[in-house]
């Protein structure tokens, strides 16, 4: 019971911050249900929200925006095959798809993302280094099939769902920094990766390796559970 009421918490704050990155962009949310952000999302403008028209298409290989955008539209830059580099520094949440099949993007930068949606990174298959300090959601198949992904870390990260990490291969080294027990949602987060062989280690603070070691689904890479110190 505690641990579904810990993942209504997580998604209680993720809809929060969602709603204030779209109401910073002075769209009114009085009354609005979860179901109809999506709806809302497209009312922002003036670099509120980044879409496929923000790019010229065949143009861009840089995405570097130092303004106050704050959301990633879902599959905003879809099969983009151009972009090499992400830079958003304010950005809070990235939707579904905003990067899916973008297989030249190798850096991606999210100092204050909280929020990674469904698919978002899948099939990016240059991707070798991202930064997500602040990020505490992954949706499922996020990092799918990123098979130049050797090592993420996360920090605050408090909910992994399924598949996130799938089939990017050569990943050996996942760092979580989280307080408390990061919850994962099934063994198959990793599933296809060096940490499913037995040959990668998961680095976590030392007063929880044992807590994570017989936690839900984290059990079964109880050998490869070590301190972060």
């Amino acid at each position: 019971m505690s641990q579904l009421i810990d993942n209504l918490n997580i998604i209680e704050s993720v809809k929060t911050d969602i709603k204030a990155a779209i109401e910073n962009k002075g769209v009114d949310m009085t009354g609005v249900s979860f179901p109809g952000y999506a709806s809302k999302i497209g009312e922002i403008s003036g670099g509120g929200g980044w879409d496929q028209k923000s790019v010229t298409e065949g143009a861009v290989n840089i995405i570097n925006l130092d303004n106050s955008a704050s959301f990633v539209a879902s599959s905003a830059f879809y099969n983009n095959k151009t972009i090499q580099t992400v830079n958003l520094p304010y950005a809070t949440s990235v939707g579904d798809n905003a990067f899916n099949h973008c297989v030249s993007l190798s850096q991606v930068s999210l100092p204050m993302c909280s929020y990674i949606g469904s698919n978002v990174f899948n099939q990016c298959s240059s991707l070798s280094q991202i930064s997500l300090p602040m990020c505490s959601y992954i949706r499922e198949n996020a990092f799918r099939n990123c098979i130049s992904l050797s090592q993420i870390n996360l920090p605050v990260c408090s909910y992994i769902y399924s598949g996130a990490f799938y089939r990017c291969m050569p990943l050996s080294i996942i760092t979580i920094g989280y307080s408390s027990i990061c919850s994962l949602y099934d063994s198959n987060v990793f599933l296809g990766t060096e940490i499913t062989s037995s040959i990668g280690s998961i680095y976590v603070p030392v007063s929880l390796v044992s807590d994570y070691q017989s936690a839900t689904n984290w059990s079964y890479f109880s050998t490869q559970i070590f301190p972060i110190e």
